[in-house]
């Protein structure tokens, strides 16, 4: 299974993904459907997710912002009635895997 493909099951299952991260917006947005998804997985389950945006110039390949998208970031998936604290320090072991 590739990461587009685990991306739009994680994105089944957590319906409060941003629209500038869906699947169906980069397709239309990036240049030729060309962008891939970082996957953070812990424990079996899909915990964090990052898309991006792959643009070629010169020969260089580099992740950009796709055009008509005000952002693109991280989603992280809490678990439910966690303390702020325990965010906090979720979002820190998630990132910086």
């Amino acid at each position: 299974m590739t990461r587009k493909e685990k991306y739009k099951e994680f994105r089944e299952q957590n319906s409060n993904i941003p629209i500038f991260s869906q699947p169906w917006w980069l397709d239309a947005v990036c240049e030729d459907g060309k962008w891939d998804v970082a996957i953070v997985e812990k424990g079996g389950q899909k915990w964090a997710t990052m898309p991006y945006c792959l643009r070629k110039r010169y020969g260089f390949t580099f992740i950009t912002m796709p055009k008509l998208t005000q952002t693109l970031g991280p989603y992280i998936k809490y678990p439910k009635g966690q303390k702020y604290y325990k965010k906090l320090s979720l979002e820190k072991e998630l990132i910086m895997s």
